[in-house]
């Protein structure tokens, strides 16, 4: 009997991961919750990438939850969606949450991008970031003692000078970088991007300034398919 209940839950939580994970309508999909991510756990994306270089619809990354990926794991996933790209591969991404700075250039890997009604992106700048210059100065904490750190406010924590060499410093002045090609880093400086911000950047899909670049990109190819005989329907060349 406990057996048979056993299986039974098996098949209930086989049921429920089935959507999460797996190839739906070709493509392969991945779900990268926000535990997930603010624990820097990839695995399932690597091995969702890996598959994608098969699949016939490409890749769907899904984002849910809240936490922010560290530096590193996302520029790698950033390479491997590249080379997707480059091969014809249609790369889906969905945000169903806020993104923070590196999720947001994850995401912005996707030759087609979507975001929920809700969502927005957040840019943390850290003190010792060439772009914290263009923000008011604020007190900076030398090297507080250990026994003080854990008392010190959330907010503080972020202007303690750090160097700009550490590894994990400069792979988060990379994202940075990345992050500028896409918008002026420099103007949403710890701020929120609404989403307003990325619709009039074009920066969702099928929304604001990639729907008006669509429609003119289609203009010429519809003017080459009307014939001349046509145009004279239209009252053209009269």
């Amino acid at each position: 009997m406990k057996s048979q209940t056993k299986m039974k839950k098996q098949k209930v939580a086989r049921k429920q991961q089935a959507p999460v994970e797996g190839m739906v309508d070709g493509m392969a999909r991945v779900v990268i919750q926000g535990k997930d991510r603010h624990e820097d756990n990839t695995d399932a994306v690597h091995a969702a990438v890996s598959a994608a270089r098969t699949a016939p619809g490409g890749l769907m990354v899904v984002f849910r939850g809240e936490g922010v990926l560290g530096p590193f794991p996302v520029l790698e996933l950033c390479d491997r969606l590249q080379e997707l790209r480059l091969v014809g591969k249609r790369v889906l991404m969905v945000a169903q949450t806020w993104l923070g700075a590196p999720d947001l250039l994850l995401w912005l890997q996707g030759t087609e991008r979507y975001l929920t009604p809700s969502g927005y992106g957040h840019v943390k700048v850290p003190a010792w970031s060439k772009y914290s210059s263009h923000v008011p100065e604020k007190a900076v904490v030398e090297n507080p003692d250990p026994m003080w750190a854990e008392f010190m406010e959330s907010q503080e924590v972020p202007q303690m000078r750090a160097n700009p060499d550490d590894p994990r410093n400069y792979a988060y002045q990379k994202v940075l970088g990345r992050l500028n090609e896409y918008f002026p880093v420099e103007e949403y400086v710890n701020k929120v991007i609404p989403r307003e911000d990325l619709v009039e950047l074009g920066l969702i899909t099928g929304e604001g300034l990639d729907r008006v670049l669509v429609e003119e990109y289609k203009k010429p190819a519809e003017e080459k398919a009307i014939t001349p005989s046509k145009k004279r329907e239209l009252g053209g060349d009269c």
